[in-house]
């Protein structure tokens, strides 16, 4: 989770990245320059293309061109629409293959035999995966990998954060959280928010209550990985 568009070109240096959600009006570096950065980087050492999703509350066509120019896979505008989301991940993601080295195990072809996760509503997750249930392990990974960045980015300074950057970050996680069925992991973002927004101080117990969802949601998540190795 970055806040600009320097920072997010840093994250993606420093770590393999699956999916980017690239905000086109970030400050400091815009998300124009930083798609143009990243797809330049690509292209110099060779690497594979990681697919980016724009996201960007104006609508003009010149702006869109310039998004398809500086290298987007995709552009969604805001609000968004976290079904249009998914459909859109689910287009620019590639899709393992039987045979591919090191795939990550595929996961089960029936709801029915798709494990329980405690504190996941399993029902919801596949249902805003439209019954792709190989889209919703993936899912769950990309959750999982965003979970991870937390703690560093987030968590540490949510009690000394700006309000608008508390909101902000809450707003995101509670939304994907609860579109994937993390029944825990939403409602204590939720939480965190709301105080936000009332002006409310953000307490060490409420920052701990999430911490301990978010281990949790990481546990179950890891589970699906160690059931599919054995």
């Amino acid at each position: 989770m970055a806040n600009n568009g320097q920072e997010a070109l840093a994250c993606m240096q420093a770590e393999p990245i699956d999916l980017v959600l690239m905000d086109l009006q970030m400050p400091v570096m815009d998300g124009f320059e930083a798609t143009r950065r990243l797809r330049q980087r690509e292209q110099e050492r060779g690497v594979k293309r990681v697919p980016i999703i724009a996201l960007s509350a104006a609508v003009m066509d010149s702006d869109r061109a310039q998004a398809i120019e500086a290298g987007v896979d995709g552009q969604l505008d805001k609000p968004l629409d976290d079904r249009a989301l998914y459909r859109l991940m689910a287009g620019v993601l590639p899709r393992p293959t039987p045979d591919a080295r090191n795939a990550s195990p595929e996961p089960p072809a029936r709801k029915d035999v798709f494990p329980e996760l405690v504190g996941f509503d399993r029902a919801r997750g596949i249902d805003i995966s439209q019954g792709d249930i190989s889209f919703y392990y993936k899912l769950l990974r990309l959750f999982d990998a965003q979970l991870e960045t937390l703690p560093a980015d987030v968590l540490d300074c949510l009690t000394t954060m700006a309000p608008s950057q508390v909101q902000d970050a809450m707003h995101t996680l509670k939304g994907v959280a609860a579109n994937l069925g993390a029944i825990q992991v939403a409602p204590a973002a939720a939480a965190i928010d709301q105080a936000s927004k009332r002006g409310a101080a953000i307490t060490g117990a409420m920052v701990e209550a999430l911490r301990d969802v978010i281990a949790s949601a990481q546990d179950q998540i890891a589970k699906i990985d160690r059931q599919r190795m054995a």
